[in-house]
């Protein structure tokens, strides 16, 4: 038990390290990075849906939201007739930040799995994935 204890606070601190040079360039927190690369993604693009894969509170996601419209970032659209909904979409000035913490993770994992062969990756990443659903599941009963 005390191993993943400690094995969360490593990883949370090395993401911080990673993550710091490019916060500081760009002005922007770890959350507001997220937040661009999930949009990226293209798999997620509502607050609602942002702050129920984060598990943060909305209050601080949408500050995080109104300081990454106000960078110019991101932008809200309605889609189609439906105009309870703002979809949030990428500006063309994110792209570099998202490509920079792109390599970021890139870099983060790449120390995390340093000398692992191919098939114990896919494992780690398998049992990880299993791991974030246990915890969905609890989280959301």
């Amino acid at each position: 038990m005390q191993v993943v204890l400690e094995h969360l606070y490593v990883n949370r601190e090395l993401h911080r390290v990673i993550f710091e040079s490019i916060c500081e360039k760009y002005d922007l927190t770890i959350t507001e990075i997220m937040i661009l690369l999930l949009l990226d993604q293209k798999q997620i693009d509502t607050a609602k849906e942002i702050a129920m894969k984060f598990k943060i509170a909305k209050s601080h996601l949408s500050t995080s939201i109104r300081n990454l419209e106000d960078k110019g970032l991101i932008y809200g659209e309605y889609v189609g007739n439906d105009h309870r909904t703002i979809h949030l979409c990428l500006c063309d000035h994110a792209k570099e930040i998202v490509e920079d913490s792109t390599y970021a993770y890139q870099n983060f994992f790449g120390i995390l799995m340093n000398d692992f062969e191919e098939d114990e990756k896919v494992q780690v990443l398998n049992y990880l994935k299993r791991m974030v659903e246990n915890a969905n599941v609890f989280l959301n009963k």
